[in-house]
């Protein structure tokens, strides 16, 4: 088992990418903007608050945004884990 710490600055972003394991995600500040799917949307994105909990299944493309300030998120999961860059991933 582990448990990380991600820390987006303002505006940063991560492209759709995958985890060969479940992890349990927790906002720990700011609004984190999540979106699901192999290609990167904002229009489906939602924010996400300080305290809000989410499950990100192995293998399931996804991707974040910090859109308006700083966000830190905890990842807890159970190794061993990677990240895989989804292949055509492309912010627009």
């Amino acid at each position: 088992m582990y448990a990380i710490f991600a820390k987006y600055g303002a505006g940063g972003r991560s492209v759709p990418h995958t985890h060969p394991d479940q992890r349990l995600v927790t906002v720990i500040s700011g609004t984190y903007c999540a979106g699901a799917g192999t290609e990167y949307d904002e229009s489906k994105m939602k924010p996400l608050g300080p305290g809000t909990t989410l499950i990100v299944p192995a293998n399931s493309p996804h991707y974040a945004w910090a859109k308006d300030g700083e966000v830190i998120v905890q990842e807890v999961g159970n190794g061993p884990t990677g990240t895989n860059i989804w292949p055509k991933a492309a912010v627009k």
